[in-house]
């Protein structure tokens, strides 16, 4: 869940249709599909449970990327933003693999240590 979390994050800071704030309210919107997805994941009874939780929580993460791609941009008038494919490496570049190395470091609590010169 935590790589279709980083995934899906990396999918719409690349979408620009949205705003810096519309980006930050659909990424608010994944931390609390995938929170939800491990809460259910941690209360599944069975491994088949355990399945089909994470399966909804996948499809839950996805469709708010895909709602993301679809708004209409106020100040520049596009209808839908083209969604970067993020198994094309290339696509994605340093500075969002750097954001998404940081998103996974907030998400595990942690933090960078300063060197001591």
């Amino acid at each position: 869940m935590l790589r279709r979390k980083s995934t899906t994050t990396l999918k719409i800071d690349n979408l620009d249709n949205l705003t810096p704030e519309q980006k930050e309210d659909f990424k608010k919107e994944v931390d609390d599909a995938a929170k939800d997805a491990k809460d259910k994941i941690d209360n599944a009874t069975d491994k088949g449970n355990v399945e089909n939780v994470k399966e909804d929580g996948k499809k839950a993460i996805d469709n708010i990327v895909d709602k993301a791609s679809k708004v209409v941009n106020k100040t520049t008038g596009d209808k839908e933003a083209k969604t970067p494919s993020t198994s094309d490496a290339s696509m994605i570049g340093t500075s969002g693999l750097m954001a998404a190395i940081g998103s996974v470091f907030a998400a595990l609590g942690i933090k960078s240590r300063k060197k001591n010169d």
